[in-house]
């Protein structure tokens, strides 16, 4: 943490100072869980090209120190419905349709095929992911370890768990 925040332009945060997030909290536990070895450093990727080269510099610096590097970036898709104030295409399963197959793909097709600035692009234009750099810098990271593509594991909504008219979408992606 100490050689990327000094070799990049990158605020080191601490527990006492820090930009609240979500994301982490979640993924820790489980990461702790699995990997107990694992030391973390956690990166917000805010959603500009500069997030790429602070991914270019990450990997820079664990090759430097000889680490092995796993990157996970997350990001909600679409927040659709009344709740969120977003409702372009009306309710119930044609608006459910349309953020499956046309607003949550684009993102996910650009993730796929590996196009970092596009998916920052995307994301902003389109609505379709709250944090368009951590998942862009997660598939830049793939793209430097030696990844063709990215592989789609699963989609799902909120609404297939629990029935409403505000609902998220989600998508895990490997590189």
């Amino acid at each position: 943490a100490e050689s990327l925040a000094s070799a990049t332009r990158a605020r080191r945060e601490d527990p006492e100072d820090h930009t609240p997030d979500n994301t982490i909290e979640l993924q820790a536990p489980l990461i702790r869980h699995l990997l107990p070895r694992a030391r973390l450093v956690v990166i917000g990727a805010p959603p500009r090209d500069e997030t790429l080269a602070l991914a270019d510099a990450a990997l820079e610096q664990a090759a430097r120190l000889g680490r092995h590097v796993a990157a996970i970036g997350s990001t909600d898709l679409t927040h659709y419905g009344p709740n969120y104030g977003w409702v372009p295409r009306g309710r119930g399963e044609a608006a459910e349709a349309w953020v499956r197959e046309e607003n949550d793909r684009r993102f996910i097709d650009l993730a796929c095929e590996l196009d970092p600035p596009a998916m920052i692009k995307e994301g902003l234009a389109s609505s379709n992911a709250c944090c368009p750099g951590a998942a862009a810098a997660a598939a830049e990271c793939g793209r430097r370890l030696g990844a063709e593509r990215g592989e789609l594991l699963v989609y799902s909504q909120s609404c297939e768990v629990r029935r409403d008219d505000s609902f998220v979408g989600y998508a895990g992606i490997l590189f």
